[in-house]
């Protein structure tokens, strides 16, 4: 059954039981239960229609930002800016295809040399340092980061706002060839919207960090600015300095509840607002029995976190697992190393990371076809799960390539087991539908040094791996 098809009928079962309490009690007064509804909103209802609405966001978005680090890291390009921008219809076919793949609204790379715009259609135009609408690369370009997350309007359609993953791309010394990334259509964010309010009767709308209103469903009244709204005059410094917080006002001699957060990847705040007596089902709690409404309290709160639990369990599988292979997927991964390379200079242990990249595999996929070259993935990736220990991270990094991380590993026992594998491999009859091959991979190693940050350690052992394939593959490289 489909997710919203389930919450909808748990939304159902949550409401019965609601009422089946309702109508078994008569002695609540009517501010107890007012102030009981107060607090329903306030603890639950608001909050749940946050955290939903934000969950919906984060899948959207941060499948583009896997997609944008891919195209930065991905050879073709770096090849391709490398020698000159000589054809630009082979990178506007691959941002095309790019496009088509993953269903993005737009994609794009922006030489640094010649600061040509190229898009998915075509060469769109050169960026340029004087002109105001063209700020947004010179800053990403000195950013920090490796990407960013801004909105912006699409050049062929000016009226139409995106969401744009611009990510850094760099060469193999490390040098700056320019950026690189997708874009994703706000729509799929005012769906999301019109989608809440007409279901919950709440208000959403969503509020730059300083303070303007960026977007909102169609029913939208008012200032565009916060500190210039009804109710919000007060609370508009506290919204804009805390990730999340909660408060209610007054308009119209009625009450209106607000809950609000802050959204990190888009540096926008998530704003959902109701009225205290907008749900009528529970106008009713004035009849709630204390007894009754404690007990079916508990058994909803109980079925409610049960469901979610399942549910968020779900969106991570789905946000975590490469769904060819079943291993932890690139966004996975960055987390683990994170933490693991931590705990290793914090406790000085020995942490070993591997990159690996089964050598000629295009040509698996031309001469026998994409399926079959899936079909040798998640072999080679059963060989890992069964090979690698317990404690260790696996993990497909993209394409035919695959990073693991050994925690409390030092160099010698690392290499061993890269020397064991590819005798494994090598040995190994990687079966297809119609024939049986042979398979080699190339390997970099890298030990973690003292005081390494995560991205020195990847671009080394990325440096490592490009060696080996540059010596002829079938072989380890460790630097």
């Amino acid at each position: 059954m489909p997710i919203n098809h389930r919450k909808n009928d748990m939304l159902w079962v949550f409401a019965a039981l609601l009422l089946l309490g309702f109508s078994v009690t008569s002695f609540f007064s009517y501010f107890t239960a007012k102030a009981a509804h107060r607090e329903t909103i306030k603890l639950s209802t608001l909050p749940l229609t946050s955290d939903n609405i934000y969950s919906e966001i984060q899948r959207d978005i941060l499948p583009t930002v896997v997609i944008s680090s891919l195209m930065a890291q991905d050879t073709f390009v770096r090849d391709w800016a490398l020698s000159g921008e000589q054809d630009p219809a082979l990178i506007t076919r691959y941002l095309n295809s790019i496009q088509e793949k993953y269903q993005t609204e737009t994609a794009f790379f922006i030489s640094d040399r010649s600061l040509r715009y190229y898009h998915s259609t075509t060469v769109l135009r050169y960026v340029d340092p004087e002109k105001a609408d063209d700020d947004w690369y010179f800053r990403a370009k000195d950013m920090a980061e490796d990407f960013e997350i801004n909105v912006d309007s699409d050049f062929l359609t000016a009226q139409k706002r995106n969401f744009f993953v611009n990510h850094k791309m760099f060469d193999y010394q490390d040098s700056f060839l320019g950026i690189i990334g997708v874009g994703l259509a706000t729509d799929t964010i005012s769906n999301l919207i019109e989608n809440y309010q007409q279901k919950f009767n709440r208000q959403v709308f969503f509020v730059s960090s300083n303070g303007e209103v960026v977007m909102h469903g169609k029913n939208f009244a008012g200032a565009t600015i916060l500190n210039q709204r009804p109710g919000y005059r007060e609370q508009a410094a506290v919204i804009l300095n805390q990730a999340t917080t909660d408060f209610s006002y007054q308009i119209n001699g009625e009450q209106m509840m607000v809950t609000t957060r802050y959204i990190p990847e888009l540096d926008w705040y998530l704003l959902v607002e109701e009225r205290a007596a907008s749900q009528p089902i529970l106008t009713r709690s004035l009849w709630i029995n204390l007894a009754f409404s404690l007990l079916i309290s508990m058994v909803v709160l109980w079925l409610t976190r049960i469901t979610l639990s399942r549910y968020q369990g779900r969106l991570e599988k789905l946000a975590n697992t490469d769904s060819l292979t079943q291993l932890d997927n690139r966004f996975a991964f960055e987390h683990k190393i994170i933490g693991a390379v931590s705990e290793a200079q914090n406790k000085q242990q020995a942490l070993c990371l591997i990159l690996v990249d089964l050598d000629h595999f295009k040509t698996i996929n031309d001469q026998y076809g994409h399926l079959n070259g899936d079909a040798v993935l998640k072999q080679f990736a059963a060989i890992l799960k069964a090979r690698m220990p317990s404690e260790c991270v696996t993990c497909r990094w993209g394409g035919e390539e695959f990073i693991l991380l050994m925690p409390d590993t030092d160099l010698l026992a690392a290499e061993e087991f890269v020397h064991h594998l590819m005798s494994i491999v090598r040995g190994h009859a990687f079966q297809l539908k119609n024939a049986e091959i042979k398979l080699t991979f190339s390997c970099g190693l890298s030990k973690l040094k003292v005081g390494e940050q995560v991205e020195d350690l990847l671009k080394r052992t990325d440096k490592a791996l490009y060696q080996a394939k540059e010596k002829g593959r079938d072989r380890l490289v460790v630097l």
